[in-house]
């Protein structure tokens, strides 16, 4: 607190000055939002481990895994001011979002895709066949590991240099 007497001719003014500077804990928002969307986006992703004959269980994983999110999303939003602009944790559950529905799109997609009959080919043909459908489920799944991942990768820096930017 700083207090500066100035005295013009004749009458005397003071005035009182007080600075304060406030932090959070960035841990708190970590643990409480981050991990747990983080956690559900990686609990969606059990379903493609799922042989792709089970959709329904696909989608219910997915969708349910939908409706956390938005529960978190609404719980995180409860915790913060309103304010008028896009927030970084905005962004984070968008990108969740996104790769949620993503998920449930590419298994929606599977479940109509033309494929022949087993009984219509012989054993070799279908062992080939499983052999196929593992490694492109392999391959989904590492292009949603890589771009979360990525997204990671750039968001952190971003977010970290931003809110130092804003606390100087």
């Amino acid at each position: 607190m700083y207090i500066v007497s100035i005295d013009p001719e004749d009458s005397l003014f003071q005035i009182a000055w007080l600075e304060l500077k406030l932090r959070r804990s960035p841990l708190i928002a970590l643990i409480s939002i981050y991990i747990p969307a983080l956690m559900i986006v990686m609990a969606s992703w059990l379903a493609f481990l799922l042989p792709d004959s089970e959709t329904a269980a696909k989608l219910g994983i997915g969708i349910t895994s939908l409706l956390s999110l938005i529960t978190l999303t609404s719980y995180a939003d409860s915790k913060l001011p309103k304010v008028s602009y896009f927030r970084g944790h905005d962004l984070f559950f968008g990108f969740s979002f996104a790769m949620m529905f993503s998920s449930c799109v590419v298994h929606v997609r599977r479940k109509f895709t033309i494929l022949p009959r087993s009984s219509m080919l012989d054993q070799s043909k279908v062992s080939e066949m499983n052999c196929k459908l593992r490694i492109r489920s392999f391959s989904t799944v590492s292009v949603f590991v890589f771009s979360l991942l990525v997204f990671n990768i750039v968001y952190w820096p971003v977010v970290i240099s931003m809110s130092q930017y804003a606390s100087d």
